[in-house]
């Protein structure tokens, strides 16, 4: 991911990571509200499986993306900003 910081560059990254993180758990918060499923039950039909199944995907998306995006940038951005030096 550290290429990809330089080659795209910081602000850009944190836009677009910040923007997926917030999309994938707001996805998630419609999911399960909307279709008002139980998530943490054990005996499920076809939909409390499906819309498991898309909250393990949209955990997953964003993993993928804070460790394209944000989780490198927490330690490129302050070692850039404060000098070794004092």
């Amino acid at each position: 991911a550290l290429p990809l910081i330089d080659r795209m560059g910081r602000k850009f990254l944190t836009i677009w990571g910040t923007f997926f993180t917030v999309v994938a758990f707001f996805l998630i918060g419609i999911v399960i509200v909307g279709t008002g499923v139980n998530v943490n039950t054990d005996e499920a039909d076809d939909q409390t499986r499906s819309v498991q199944f898309f909250c393990v995907a949209m955990v997953f998306l964003f993993q993928v993306v804070f460790a394209c995006t944000l989780g490198p940038l927490g330690w490129v951005v302050p070692s850039e900003a404060y000098p070794l030096r004092l």
